[in-house]
């Protein structure tokens, strides 16, 4: 059994910062609450919640279904609970594929889906009713402005993924093939020239901890550019107050000059680093293949 969510505002209360169900007293619940309730056995649970066009916000499901995940406010462990009773599961109103942005207000729906059945039942996300000047236009270039940054930060950090995987497989195929008595010929010099090429680069993403050196020796850089965008990320998303960030509402000209400004330090780094690691990645596999190893990724 789902029951319909009671509709929910946009907003914060003040202190802790959160959405507002205006129909519960305090403590006021940090989102809209979905509640359903199990009479017996029940096998796979997914509970979403999608837009007027069908798309999924968010998703929850319990341990033994196919696909999904746990979210605030589900059962045991992170999971969608299955167990027999009432139950209450908490949405942010955040888009979970979209950098967590909030949404804007509109039609959404909940949708209880288990073996063999669904329910669904409609709720509104209202607008934040101490801000009565913020448009719907001002809310969705908020939700729109923030997946999009959200979105560069997540290609940030995929590249900083593919660039350890590189570096990680080239010291292993450098290792395996030491400790079988081959020949290594060119590859650790060209391990040491991906480093020497692609590491400041990198640096300019996440700068690297350094442990081993004393604080008053580390080079002063910034906190990078993937920190910086989530920083972004989190004033463009805040509902204003203290320790939240940006206003309620569509991007300030500041946020939106800061956007700018990272999207160009970005652009530039891309544009060097990208190159810079295929080459490396190319020498290091031409030679890898000379010697009959396999390569970075497979090549051989």
């Amino acid at each position: 059994l789902l029951y319909t969510p009671r509709d929910i505002a946009r907003g914060r209360a003040a202190p802790p910062l959160q959405e507002m169900d205006l129909n519960v007293p305090d403590p006021l619940p940090d989102g809209a609450l979905l509640h359903y309730a199990i009479q017996g056995e029940a096998g796979p649970l997914s509970l979403e919640v999608v837009t007027a066009d069908g798309r999924v916000m968010q998703r929850w499901a319990s341990p033994d279904a196919a696909a999904g995940g746990g979210g605030p406010g589900a059962g045991r462990g992170g999971g969608l609970s299955t167990d027999p009773g009432f139950h209450r599961v908490v949405w942010r109103l955040r888009d979970q594929g979209s950098g967590n942005a909030k949404v804007p207000p509109g039609s959404y729906t909940a949708r209880l889906t288990w073996d063999g059945g669904e329910a669904e039942r409609p709720f509104q996300v209202l607008p934040d009713p101490l801000n009565p000047t913020i448009t719907q236009a001002d809310y969705e270039a908020q939700y729109r402005i923030t997946g999009e940054v959200a979105a560069t930060a997540a290609e940030i950090r995929a590249l900083l993924r593919r660039i350890g995987a590189a570096r990680d497989e080239a010291i292993e195929i450098v290792a395996a093939a030491r400790a079988a008595d081959r020949d290594v010929g060119l590859l650790p010099e060209l391990l040491q020239q991906m480093e020497a090429d692609v590491a400041p680069l990198e640096a300019r993403l996440d700068p690297p901890d350094r442990p081993d050196v004393p604080v008053s020796e580390v080079p002063a850089t910034g906190a990078g550019l993937v920190s910086d965008y989530g920083t972004l990320v989190g004033y463009l998303n805040s509902g204003g107050g203290y320790g939240a960030g940006g206003a309620e509402g569509a991007p300030t000209a500041g946020g939106l000059a800061r956007r700018a400004d990272l999207d160009a330090a970005w652009a530039e780094v891309r544009d060097a680093l990208v190159p810079a690691l295929e080459q490396a990645i190319e020498r290091f596999n031409d030679e890898a293949s000379r010697l009959e190893l396999e390569g970075i990724g497979g090549g051989s």
